[in-house]
Formats: C-alpha cells, structure tokens, sequence
C-alpha cells in the first residue's frame, strides 16, 4: 500500500496529473481487498473460537475422563498383580 502512495506521488511531480486513475483504481482494489480480508479473518476467528469454547472443549473433557478411567483401571490391576496383595 506505501508502495502505491509513493508511486502515486512520484507521478504526480513528475508528469503534473494529480491523479493517475489506473492507479488510484488499483490502490482502492489493495484497500478494499484488505479490508475483506480483515472482515473474513475476524470471521474465521470467531467460528474458531466458537468451536474451542464449545464441541472442541466437550470433545477434550470426554477423551480425559476415559484417559482417567483407563490409567485408574490399569493402575488397579498392576496393583492386583503385586505379590501379596489380596482383593
């Protein structure tokens, strides 16, 4: 975007137009391109927070809890093959 301004400025001393319309035209396209993605991005970022905060974040809860039952459980049977030890 510096870019363009600063060759829109070096066409305007050089050749005395105040505007070159081809390239004002392509630094509007730059600007509204940016913004769009900007807006698409924010988007984005919301659904991805929406996702972290609610499937996600269930989906992690649940494998946790079975990954907590599993090591309680393989932990209770090492224990049963520990000599000595009666159930």
């Amino acid at each position: 975007m510096f870019g363009l301004g600063a060759v829109q400025v070096w066409l305007a001393r050089t050749t005395r137009r105040y505007l070159n319309l081809p390239l004002v035209a392509a630094s509007a396209a730059v600007v509204l391109v940016l913004i769009a993605g900007g807006l698409v991005m924010a988007a984005a970022q919301r659904s991805a927070n929406d996702v972290k905060d609610g499937s996600y974040a269930a989906t992690l809860a649940l494998a946790k809890a079975r990954i907590a039952a599993y090591s309680g459980k393989v932990s209770a049977e090492h224990r049963a093959d520990l000599p000595g030890h009666r159930w």
